[in-house]
């Protein structure tokens, strides 16, 4: 099975990039189960008390994360490089070493609120209005914030921590040591590296039960849902947790939503296939809640509109940060360049409308584009809006993009918002979401057409909005009642 893994490379030739994404859980979901693998699951499972598909779960998300779809293999599984191995063997012994450097507290702070993954000023204005409506609320965050907050507890949770729980290791201190020798004897003779996985796994177990021994809530939110762990969920239940959940913050691409395991996931509309969707790439939960954007509202309804400063826009094209899906196959490249194509060639034909761009925030510049572009009547927008995006959109008639989040949230906006998926060949984004069809455009014509409806012909296409985003100016009130209405 290790071969497999070491050997394996996507076929970027494939046009089906939902397909490649299912071809490769169902190779990880196989190798979970594989003598090795197991191995560590199981040791793990019975050494902390942990059920055993927790820790597949988390076994699974690590390899999945070992991904690179850049070259369209798995990076550092092979143990050869003694690199690898010894920065490996370094913290197999840090960690060793941690176990023997213990505490015992039995004191603990009780929150009916802790949300994790809180980074910056932003993101903490994104829930700022949920989190204040909580008596006693925890921000868990893996930098140190350096705003200050009433009344809201904060906690730096450190990558480096020098203690773990007496209570929790007492006893599994040489279990721990013969499973770390037992797993580098197989990472030398299978070449593949195991003592990844023991290092993380084990680093999630003792950092999370600390965490929760003495930091102790009722609800726990995840503010992305591709950066869930099944241990820090499985420990945040253990000490006393109820619920368990996470905002959809994108639509359900691929790459990035795979083995989602959540009690509720909060989704951005009232649809169906998104649920399905993360069931077919190996999540699971126990109820989906439709409450809207946390983005939008934050961005457009919690804050002061600063229209002035915009432009009036016929047809606005808003971009996507080039991530992993870019490079799952072939196709995906070649639409992404088909789509500045179909921009260059709409603006020919549509010399009179004002044609921009609205590139994702993480793209500070792009070159080729101001080139491709040049002599054109496409102008490449700079954010320069307190409402970032939504700002842009609400000064525009019509919005497209190949897949951006932004094209649910404007039709929410009261827009006629599309995404360009030529030939349908943008799998990865839209298989089997049959409530994104009725937005989809396939070909030029296609594009031409909508565009000659618009302007030409004044119509404008009625949809029911709530399948693709509900009204976003209460997502906070919305998620807050759904708690406070469990204890009623």
């Amino acid at each position: 099975m290790e071969r497999l893994i070491r050997k394996y490379r996507v076929n970027k030739d494939d046009k089906n990039s939902y397909r490649i994404s299912i071809g490769l859980l169902k190779l990880i979901n196989k190798f979970s189960k594989s003598k090795n693998s197991f191995t560590i699951i199981k040791q793990i499972s019975d050494i902390f008390n942990i059920p055993q598909e927790t820790v597949n779960l988390k076994f699974k998300k690590l390899l999945h994360g070992l991904m690179d779809y850049k070259s369209g293999k798995f990076k550092q599984v092979s143990s050869l490089s003694p690199v690898i191995f010894f920065k490996e063997i370094f913290k197999c012994v840090f960690l060793i070493i941690t176990t023997f450097i213990s505490f015992k507290k039995n004191k603990y702070k009780k929150y009916d609120f802790i949300i994790h993954g809180i980074e910056d000023k932003r993101s903490f204005e994104r829930y700022e209005q949920l989190i204040k409506l909580f008596k006693s609320p925890l921000i868990i965050s893996k930098k140190k914030l350096k705003f200050k907050t009433k009344k809201i507890s904060t906690f730096y949770n450190k990558d480096i921590f020098y203690s773990t729980s007496r209570k929790q290791v007492n006893g599994k201190k040489l279990k721990i040591i013969v499973l770390y020798l037992k797993i580098i004897f197989i990472t030398l003779r299978y070449n593949f590296n195991y003592i990844y996985f023991l290092n993380l796994i084990l680093y999630s177990v003792l950092k999370n039960h600390k965490l929760f021994e003495t930091r102790r809530g009722k609800y726990f939110m995840e503010d992305r849902f591709y950066n869930i762990c099944p241990i820090r969920n499985y420990y945040f239940k253990k000490f006393g947790g109820i619920l368990t959940s996470t905002p959809q913050k994108n639509i359900l691409e691929t790459s990035i939503s795979s083995y989602i395991s959540i009690d509720i996931f909060f989704s951005l509309a009232d649809e169906k296939f998104s649920p399905r969707r993360i069931k077919d790439l190996g999540g699971n939960f126990k109820r989906i809640v439709p409450v809207g954007s946390f983005f939008l509202e934050q961005d457009w309804y919690k804050k002061v509109k600063d229209q002035k400063k915009i432009s009036k826009i016929d047809i606005l094209f808003t971009g996507l940060k080039p991530n992993d899906w870019l490079y799952i196959n072939n196709i995906n490249q070649q639409n992404n360049n088909l789509y500045k194509i179909w921009i260059k060639k709409i603006a020919k034909l549509y010399p009179h409308l004002s044609i921009n761009i609205k590139n994702h925030g993480d793209l500070k510049e792009n070159k080729f584009e101001e080139e491709f572009f040049k002599n054109t009547n496409v102008q490449i927008l700079k954010n320069k809006s307190i409402n970032a995006s939504y700002g842009y959109i609400n000064k525009s008639k019509l919005i497209f993009s190949l897949g951006s989040t932004t094209i649910l949230e404007s039709i929410c906006m009261g827009k006629n918002g599309y995404f360009i998926n030529p030939a349908s060949n943008s799998k990865n984004f839209f298989y089997g979401m049959r409530n994104l069809d009725r937005i989809s455009i396939k070909s030029l014509n296609q594009l031409k057409k909508i565009i000659h409806v618009h302007f030409a012909l004044n119509n404008k296409v009625k949809v029911k909005k709530n399948q693709y985003c509900l009204k976003s100016d209460n997502v906070s009130k919305r998620v807050f009642n759904f708690f406070k209405n469990l204890n009623d």
